[in-house]
């Protein structure tokens, strides 16, 4: 429900330089609490205002740097409905920060990050291999679960047989 009303506000906010996004950061770093909490801020009233602002889908790469962990999941939660979609995405940064927290000791940020791959790779099908191939050794099989789900089944065994 708050959700929903924060998303009617972002649609007409005159915010160009990005106060509710840093606003938006604060509520993910103190209020939230839970990975749905999380996922609907981001989904939901960030994905509208984000719309409206592609020159500030940038600053979301920050927030996996952060040390709350709802802030690292939203760094990618915050960017699935743009991947793929949208030219305003670098999809550099979008595999750099899914690189950053492939380390991540918490698993709702390794969902995340699985979730980020699995929707990647229905527009990058081979730059989600090569990625997850570079990175098999680091990568948790939770992770790697997430990221094949959606990929031909004979991908998906070469990935499970190699032992991840």
């Amino acid at each position: 429900m708050a959700s929903a009303l924060v998303a009617k506000v972002a649609r007409g906010l005159d915010d160009k330089n990005g106060r509710l996004l840093k606003r938006l950061q604060v509520w993910l770093e103190r209020y939230v609490s839970n990975w749905a909490q999380c996922d609907d801020l981001c989904i939901k009233p960030l994905y509208v205002y984000l719309q409206r602002r592609p020159q500030l889908l940038e600053r979301i790469h920050d927030w996996g740097t952060l040390p709350g962990p709802w802030c690292r999941r939203a760094s990618n939660v915050a960017l699935l409905k743009f991947v793929g979609r949208s030219p305003d995405v670098d999809q550099a940064l979008v595999f750099a920060n899914c690189e950053r927290l492939l380390g991540d000791a918490d698993p709702y940020v390794q969902k995340g990050v699985g979730w980020m791959l699995k929707v990647l790779s229905q527009y990058e099908l081979q730059a989600v291999h090569d990625f997850l191939h570079r990175h098999l050794a680091r990568i948790k099989r939770s992770t790697l679960r997430y990221a094949i789900e959606k990929m031909p089944r004979d991908v998906q065994r070469s990935f499970t047989q190699a032992g991840a």
